[in-house]
């Protein structure tokens, strides 16, 4: 395996920097993990332990086998005892509750294919899986596209309510129901939104196609980003980045802020459980205005990391105050205050 690269003299050269990235990510020798699930057992199972365990689901079996081995113990007792007869009696019965145990293993074996989700109708019960799947993606698309809409509401872009409200079957007729034709596609869900204060502010919502986001993704990212002259984007993603796509992230800000978010993180909007309170992000001259009325350093604040959820939903930065509003049986509601950190 070569050595990586060295990197280039001058970090702040963003073209440089990012083929020196794209050309180390070649050498790494890092392999991701393919995530599996396990949860319906090994895909190499074998038909003959299903049926077997199927039969042994028949409740004669564990009868049988009881009757079997106290059969056998009353055999031998009766043996040491040199009760003959009785040893005899304990054998015929030995040899009956075996019959019966094979005969209810063998029932069982039959009734398996009967059984809705026996040999019979496993290819109609997979054909229905993968229709149920297909339509699911649908479904969280649709609900992904109604989360990040209100979180770029919330951090207070222009938003038309008509996309806020949109349902499900408005979803479909828009961006189509078919996912094994890529409809939706995921790059149909790109979006360019504008703050409601600043129209120059603007922020991208990307959805790139790939299942786990590398280098040459972000670079393509930022490249479309610097032809359009904007500073900020949300990418959502399906399985995560690689490291070397988190650190060139690192190494934009501040003049490229890109946060990335998982699609199950974009499944519901956190911010309307019941278990969170209200959070209101405070302008410069609110924060301002807060310490001078309280004669405090904003580091003397109760403080609310970067990475928390709620921090990460409002698209916070180092240095923000957000005020936080509780219910309270005694007062209405009891306030707070954090300094982001």
């Amino acid at each position: 395996m070569p050595e990586s690269p060295p990197p280039p003299h001058d970090f702040t050269d963003h073209k440089q920097h990012m083929k020196w990235l794209v050309e180390r990510e070649k050498y790494s020798n890092t392999v991701p993990m393919i995530p599996q699930d396990f949860s319906q057992g090994s895909p190499n199972k074998s038909l003959s332990s299903t049926v077997l365990q199927r039969a042994m689901g028949n409740p004669f079996v564990p009868i049988g086998m009881i009757a079997t081995v106290g059969c056998l113990i009353g055999m031998l007792n009766a043996t040491i005892k040199r009760k003959p007869n009785r040893a005899q009696l304990y054998m015929r019965g030995r040899c009956i509750a075996q019959g019966l145990t094979v005969a209810a293993l063998v029932g069982g074996a039959i009734l398996f294919g009967l059984k809705p989700d026996g040999v019979g109708s496993r290819v109609g019960s997979t054909t229905q899986d993968a229709i149920s799947k297909l339509k699911g993606e649908t479904n969280n698309a649709s609900a992904i596209e109604t989360a990040y809409l209100q979180m770029c509401h919330d951090r207070g872009y222009l938003v038309t309510q008509e996309e806020l409200d949109q349902t499900l079957d408005e979803f479909k007729q828009m961006f189509g129901d078919r996912p094994s034709e890529r409809k939706p596609a995921r790059s149909d869900l790109t979006i360019l939104v504008a703050h409601n204060d600043d129209p120059t502010d603007q922020m991208f919502v990307f959805f790139p196609e790939d299942t786990k986001i590398g280098i040459k993704t972000i670079k393509a990212i930022c490249q479309q980003m610097q032809e359009q002259t904007i500073t900020r984007a949300i990418i959502v993603v399906q399985n995560g980045m690689t490291p070397s796509a988190k650190q060139a992230i690192a190494d934009m800000a501040p003049k490229y802020i890109l946060e990335h978010f998982l699609e199950s993180e974009l499944m519901v909007n956190i911010t309307e459980h019941e278990l969170v309170p209200e959070h209101v992000v405070m302008t410069s001259d609110e924060k301002a205005e807060l310490l001078a009325r309280y004669k405090l350093k904003d580091t003397q604040l109760p403080r609310i990391q970067l990475s928390d959820p709620v921090a990460r939903y409002f698209g916070l930065k180092r240095g923000q105050v957000v005020k936080i509003v509780r219910p309270s049986e005694t007062a209405g509601r009891y306030i707070t205050y954090r300094l982001v950190v």
